[in-house]
């Protein structure tokens, strides 16, 4: 199968190329004059690559409603960095952010390659400062959107409990503890692809969802 996501070192690319691979110039260099060398296709799990076919916005929306439980029309990209308030304050920058148009809704995307042990913390993190983001000084009531928080993660994460065979998807919400039932709320849900987790092979995956995690997975290898 061969997919449609062609490669041009245009020189935005070319920026981001320098700015990912700041500290290895002659690996940047080899790109920059050799862009085969990147296979005809790009390797998704690469932080430039993964803001490069997301920041397409048929493909966002595509992916939003594929992977996520949410049916979305329309969309808009919003900055990635969201402002602090006092100089004290961390800076939030995002791989993709989007707001869908006419609800509201808020979606950050973001590619983990490696597993870093505060990484659901900082998700948290990030979810939360779209959710203070919302309400400003003189709003009278603190009606918020819902937030979607995506990690597309190529490693396993750690689990408290057993993970059922098979299960790559995994989606958390705030919920009463002794009744899943019971949810708090839904305006704040974080969910995780976990690649390694998908073994199968193109022809037998059934959804869409695990298109996606195969693609995630293999695109460089189509060329």
């Amino acid at each position: 199968m061969k997919a449609n996501y062609k490669l041009v070192l245009d020189p935005q690319i070319e920026d981001q190329l320098r700015e990912q691979f700041d500290e290895q110039p002659d690996k940047v260099q080899s790109y920059i004059d050799h862009p085969e060398q990147l296979s005809t296709f790009m390797d998704l799990r690469v932080d430039f690559a993964f803001k490069y076919i997301l920041g397409h916005k048929r493909i966002l929306l595509k992916f939003i409603n594929d992977i996520l439980p949410v049916q979305v029309e329309d969309i808009e990209y919003l900055g990635n960095e969201i402002p602090v308030m006092s100089a004290k304050d961390k800076r939030a920058t995002f791989d993709v952010i989007c707001t869908a148009r006419g609800t509201g809704e808020k979606f950050i995307a973001e590619m983990q390659c490696l597993p870093d042990v505060d990484m659901d913390d900082r998700l948290l993190f990030y979810g939360c400062s779209l959710v203070h983001s919302q309400i400003e000084r003189g709003d009278e009531s603190y009606l918020l959107r819902p937030v979607y928080v995506l990690c597309i993660a190529d490693y396993i994460r750690h689990h408290s409990a057993s993970v059922p065979k098979g299960q790559f998807f995994f989606s958390y919400q705030f919920q009463e503890l002794s009744n899943a039932q019971d949810c708090l709320t839904e305006n704040l849900r974080f969910f995780f692809l976990e690649l390694p987790r998908l073994r199968n092979a193109w022809d037998s995956l059934e959804t869409n969802r695990e298109r996606w995690c195969y693609l995630f997975k293999n695109l460089n290898k189509f060329a």
